[in-house]
């Protein structure tokens, strides 16, 4: 029942009926017509119709507007294709390094000093049965992995750094262009 209520369709259509009901109380209270907010709004409409349609519009204004228009549409679509599409390296998403296979993911990351695209979701897949490995900072060891399928744990041997395991994909991707 609250998921009912809560949905944004209810709340607004509840939000609406609300105002005409509170519409309909204030010109009651105050005698005048009813739905006189829902009036003033319509003649308001009706008047900025009326004004644009006396408009005298020159033929240039017309044809600069929708030349405008084509120029704005297809620079965004430019841009929009070239964001989706990425670089020839984006379906470069796992690999080997060290012995152990690594899966991440490629997202386009755009800040006032930099546009580029970046790896996310950097995963280590376990050498034993194939499934994501939990990585650990530990003080002793370092860096290391367990694996929660097959309790294969990398204590003791020297697991790479994550941020190293980065560049390397970086690198390499940056010699696919």
């Amino acid at each position: 029942m609250k998921k009912v209520i809560n949905s944004p369709w209810i709340i607004s259509l509840g939000s609406t009926a609300f105002g005409v009901i509170l519409t309909m109380i204030i010109d009651i209270v105050k005698d005048k017509p009813i739905l006189s907010t829902l009036e003033n709004l319509l003649v308001l409409i009706k008047e900025k119709f009326i004004l644009i349609m006396r408009l005298k519009l020159e033929l240039w204004w017309l044809l600069v507007g929708i030349l405008i228009i084509v120029l704005f549409k297809n620079t965004w679509y430019k841009m929009q294709q070239n964001k989706f599409l990425g670089p020839t390296y984006i379906d470069y998403t796992s690999d080997i390094f060290k012995n152990w296979e690594w899966k991440w993911k490629w997202k386009w990351k755009f800040n006032t000093y930099k546009k580029s695209w970046e790896v996310t979701d950097l995963k280590a897949k376990c050498p034993t049965c194939g499934s994501t490995l939990l990585k650990y900072n530990d003080i002793i060891y370092g860096y290391s992995f367990e694996c929660p399928m097959c309790s294969f744990s990398s204590r003791g041997e020297s697991a790479e750094h994550p941020t190293k395991i980065e560049m390397l994909i970086v690198d390499k991707a940056n010699k696919m262009i």
